[in-house]
């Protein structure tokens, strides 16, 4: 029996380009999910607000799976002033299920924006409603010093945990977390691992993948990030300039710099001021069907964020045969073996990045032995085991209902 599903991404659309503000691993994860997901026996509607990308009102992705963007969230708002204008995206999603009189089974809401339209859609249309957090206010409260999270943010997710009939996460860490936090029971949570799409991120050779970047003999670091504080930047480049022979190094940011002026601007200061405007290259946003020859072009990818629920490049870079470095708050912890595949970084400190980038970076034999290995555990997830999971989760909310 055919499956017909909402899923709500309203603050950002999965079609969107990679980088841009509020665009990243989110993005990646609800596109390739539901592109493997409407290979089975589901109809797939994914709701998202208008933006300057994308002037169709419906976008086919595939035979059983679109993009509607709808109104109600004005163009230049940010994701936090959001929220009040989510009655009328709500609307609009009515109005449209109404015009064409589309009866969903289910609806699944990702990140909180959602989770708020989510919860009332499905008293409404009478239906189960499932959850995918992908990150916790409160966990990147912690995370950094001056990290803010609005009260409307904290509200919706405790209901979101409280109501929603299940709650899908990526990690066992995370779910544990959500248990410990809201005090819900194991019954309502569900641990799928995000995939990796093994077509597009598998080993290349780094000497011709170098070249095609118009690459030598540098050194290469790879960061893959918005630009943004909690993503920590700030501490890889101030890690390069603590490596003690760094002219050989090229560190490359790829993530959009245009829509994230502020920050930019504190990290181009800090680079300045280091003197490393020769070792380091903001490339903006780079398209993802083009991200493999940059992971596999990289010696490392480096992913020093203060708080990562998954860290899905990190996976990517894996696949493509390229050890990582990251925090031990990352999500990446979950399939990174410490000193095998990567190197799991105890505390955000330059020191620490700086003392395992020189020993990789020093050393070809341990980083091609780390990148085999990297490569095996990656090619261990996959987005068809997550689809088929995840289509699990709704086939069983769908009996019970």
């Amino acid at each position: 029996m055919l499956k017909k599903i909402a899923v709500l991404s309203i603050h950002t659309c999965p079609v969107n380009n990679l980088g841009e503000k509020h665009s990243g691993g989110m993005n990646v994860y609800i596109e390739s999910l539901y592109k493997e997901l409407s290979g089975s026996n589901c109809s797939i509607d994914i709701f998202t607000k208008c933006h300057k990308s994308h002037f169709e009102k419906v976008t086919q992705i595939s035979p059983s799976l679109r993009v509607i963007h709808v109104d109600g969230i004005p163009e230049n708002i940010e994701k936090n002033d959001a929220f009040s204008y989510l009655p009328h995206v709500e609307h609009a999603i009515e109005n449209f299920v109404s015009k064409y009189s589309i009866k969903y089974d289910i609806i699944h809401s990702h990140y909180w924006l959602s989770g708020s339209i989510g919860l009332s859609l499905s008293i409404k249309w009478k239906i189960p409603h499932v959850s995918t957090f992908h990150t916790l206010a409160q966990k990147k409260m912690l995370a950094r010093v001056g990290e803010y999270e609005t009260n409307e943010r904290l509200k919706v997710e405790s209901t979101m945990a409280e109501h929603s009939d299940s709650i899908i996460i990526s990690t066992q860490d995370e779910a544990d977390t959500i248990k410990d936090i809201y005090n819900i029971s194991n019954n309502k949570l569900n641990v799928i691992p995000a995939g990796v799409d093994l077509n597009l991120f598998k080993p290349k050779d780094k000497v011709q993948s170098k070249a095609q970047l118009g690459f030598n003999t540098e050194k290469i670091i790879l960061a893959v990030a918005r630009l943004e504080p909690l993503k920590g930047l700030d501490i890889l480049i101030s890690a390069i300039y603590k490596i003690e022979s760094n002219s050989d190094i090229t560190l490359l940011i790829a993530g959009d710099y245009l829509n994230n002026q502020n920050e930019f601007e504190r990290l181009k200061t800090i680079v300045n001021g280091l003197g490393l405007t020769k070792n380091i290259k903001f490339l903006g946003n780079i398209d993802h069907n083009k991200m493999p020859i940059y992971m596999s072009a990289a010696d490392v990818l480096v992913m020093p964020s203060y708080y990562e629920s998954f860290g899905l490049a990190a996976l990517e870079a894996m696949a493509c045969g390229t050890p990582v470095i990251t925090s031990r708050n990352s999500g990446a912890k979950t399939f990174i073996e410490q000193g095998r595949s990567g190197y799991l970084i105890p505390w955000n400190c330059p020191e620490h990045y700086a003392e395992r980038l020189e020993i990789l970076l020093k050393n070809p034999i341990l980083r091609a032995n780390m990148g085999q290995k990297a490569t095996r555990e990656a090619n261990k997830l996959s987005w068809n085991t997550a689809a088929t999971k995840t289509e699990l989760v709704y086939s069983n909310l769908i009996k019970s209902a």
